[in-house]
């Protein structure tokens, strides 16, 4: 959509369930409106990545090696998550998984799994609005959904979440209910 924006062409987004329904226009500059939420999407068919290593704690420079394989398979990353000695990432199932966790076993320790879906909740606002994350997790919580991984405030319109592929309708249809019914 980037390209159309930078261009000022409007993208139409239609929803496959209703097909009738004349969609959602997207254009470069918009009047804020009440709502915050305005969509909610998936993607299913990710793979986590889980790297551990004690020698990853006050190592300056471990995150770009971790990167550098990711790279050198051409792979995007998706969704991070890090902790003192440990990173979780996401990427697709199409990837080269097996050489990536290979090149990883190099220097650390690395666990995969798959069947699972990222849920983001789409917005001007969202990371401003302390309201938005909340009735998103009391959904999830009501649902009994488990939450795998979340990333909010790296980008100023979304909250994402990742589920295992099983609970994606769930979650996407409580979330429609709390915010559009």
């Amino acid at each position: 959509m980037i390209p159309a924006i930078e261009k000022n062409i409007p993208v139409r987004i239609l929803n496959t369930n209703f097909p009738d329904h004349p969609g959602t226009f997207i254009y470069k500059d918009t009047q804020k409106s009440k709502s915050v939420v305005k969509a909610i999407a998936h993607r299913d068919g990710l793979t986590v990545i889980n790297i551990t290593t004690p020698r990853m704690l006050n190592q300056h420079g471990f995150l770009a090696k971790i990167f550098d394989v990711f790279r050198d398979h051409k792979v995007s990353v998706d969704m991070v998550s890090t902790s003192e000695i440990s990173v979780s990432l996401t990427i697709s199932d199409h990837d080269p998984i097996a050489a990536i966790v290979q090149d990883l076993h190099a220097f650390s320790k690395v666990t995969v799994e798959k069947g699972l879906s990222v849920v983001s909740v789409v917005g001007e606002g969202v990371r401003e609005d302390q309201n938005i994350p909340a009735r998103v997790f009391t959904v999830l919580q009501k649902e009994n959904i488990p939450v795998r991984m979340i990333s909010l405030g790296a980008s100023k319109i979304n909250l994402s979440f990742l589920v295992d592929s099983e609970f994606v309708k769930k979650s996407v249809k409580g979330l429609h209910q709390a915010f559009f019914v």
